[in-house]
């Protein structure tokens, strides 16, 4: 959740945001201006439906969610945030999260939308 609020209050001109809590729904309050949130533990299939019609965006997910999406809509840029991740090694101490984690993740993002561009 906070990848989500600081995605759309700091990296990215977002439109919708959709995301997924692995954990069940969370204890705090979720901004309503976030978007769309998602029980990971009992919304499988609603989650599973909206992959399977995503064509274009960001997704910030696992290897699992990244290698289907990949096969499924190659328009979508996808960035692993989250185990197991299957395609890349992370052998690097930089956060995702505060000042260092915001300059990392904005070099990774930049990375992903211009491997894209190449395509």
């Amino acid at each position: 959740m906070g990848l989500a609020q600081v995605l759309a209050a700091e990296w990215a001109a977002s439109g919708s945001i959709t995301f997924v809590l692995q954990d069940g729904m969370s204890s705090y309050p979720v901004p309503q201006s976030l978007g769309t949130v998602w029980n990971g533990q009992t919304d499988g299939r609603a989650v599973e439906q909206y992959l399977d019609e995503m064509t274009a965006g960001l997704l910030l997910s696992s290897g699992n969610e990244k290698a289907i999406l990949q096969q499924r809509a190659p328009t979508v840029l996808s960035q692993t945030i989250a185990m197991p991740v299957y395609d890349e090694v992370i052998l690097t101490d930089l956060p995702f999260m505060g000042l260092r984690g915001a300059c990392h993740m904005t070099e990774r993002l930049w990375n992903q939308y211009m491997g894209f561009c190449r395509r």
